[in-house]
């Protein structure tokens, strides 16, 4: 068995230290499914088409030249371009499945195996190595092979949803409410959640009224039961009533703008922001990393994005050491 491939230089370790991911997923689910493992610990190595590289590398917005919708997906990782029509870049692909332990890949099904690389050919050549597929439709079925993004399933899916704005279509009062100077978010919905609430409104008489019951009783008088609600909502500001609202244990919250929820001190301290310094975009802030884990250090900071191909000659010694 070929020797492992040494660990890439990381900050904190995750359960995934020591794991060799071959990436040759695009755009969105796939990278987005890498960098999970990546986040976890794996070391994970990008592979791409030579000149072209991921397509996610030209879609907006851009900072410096460099696609932000990229970047934020692919930190971290390390990137090759091989041409797997090419012999010789068919042979590096093959030292590079031989030490890695998951291959990970968002091709329509049957585009791997027409390569040469379908699961039947990799499980001989290698039996250690873990196969995972994404696609649209999954693998089978008579829509297997049609491509998809995420709006083509979206508009093919369970019954047309009308305009409710913030509110939820069967639970109520599950919506954003008017104050006396910004809208807050209610969730009561279960009736001990409206009892609370309609006591931290001082309306004992919403609690009694027989047209808000049961929750479907609520859905079913949901203008009236809003009304109500922001009639009384109407007397203080925002801020007096998640406060009065937190304290009887009410579920609720702020309507945030993106820059409140960047700079609101659980995103913080959960690290659900980390940065990257870039060399070209400089330095950027982006979603963290939402699994936790106890005794794994947590970084503030990520390492960049790869350039295309950035990593071909660290990656070509290592296979030929």
């Amino acid at each position: 068995m070929p020797p492992r491939m040494s660990q890439a230089k990381r900050g904190a370790r995750g359960p995934l230290d020591g794991v060799l991911v071959v990436d040759l997923t695009r755009v969105l689910a796939g990278p987005y499914c890498t960098l999970v493992l990546c986040e976890l610990g794996a070391r994970v190595i990008k592979v791409e088409r030579p000149g072209i590289g991921d397509e996610a590398r030209e879609v907006g917005p851009h900072i410096g030249g460099k696609s932000a919708y990229f970047m934020s997906l692919n930190r971290g990782k390390e990137s090759i371009a091989l041409d797997l029509a090419s012999a010789a870049d068919r042979a590096i692909f093959a030292k590079l499945l031989a030490r890695a332990d998951v291959l990970v890949e968002n091709y329509r099904p049957g585009v791997l195996a027409k390569h040469g690389y379908g699961w039947p050919e990799l499980h001989r050549r290698f039996p250690r190595l873990v196969l995972a597929s994404i696609s649209g439709f999954g693998q089978t079925g008579p829509y297997a092979h049609r491509p998809a993004f995420d709006m083509v399933v979206q508009a093919m899916g369970g019954e047309v949803p009308g305009p409710l704005g913030a509110r939820h279509p069967s639970i109520a009062p599950f919506a954003a409410f008017g104050t006396r100077d910004r809208p807050i978010v209610l969730a009561a919905g279960h009736d001990s959640q409206f009892a609370k609430l309609c006591a931290a409104l001082e309306a004992p008489e919403l609690a009694a009224d027989p047209r808000f019951a049961t929750v479907a009783l609520r859905v079913r008088h949901v203008e009236a039961l809003g009304a109500e609600i922001e009639r009384r909502l109407a007397t203080r500001c925002a801020a007096e009533w998640l406060a009065c609202f937190e304290a009887a244990g009410v579920p609720c919250g702020p309507l945030n703008d993106v820059a409140a929820v960047l700079a609101d001190p659980q995103v913080r301290a959960r690290h659900m922001i980390v940065s990257v310094d870039d060399p070209v975009a400089g330095k950027l802030e982006m979603p963290g990393f939402p699994i936790k884990l106890d005794g794994a250090a947590e970084s503030e900071t990520r390492p960049a994005p790869p350039e295309l191909d950035a990593d071909r000659a660290k990656i070509l010694a290592e296979l030929e050491g």
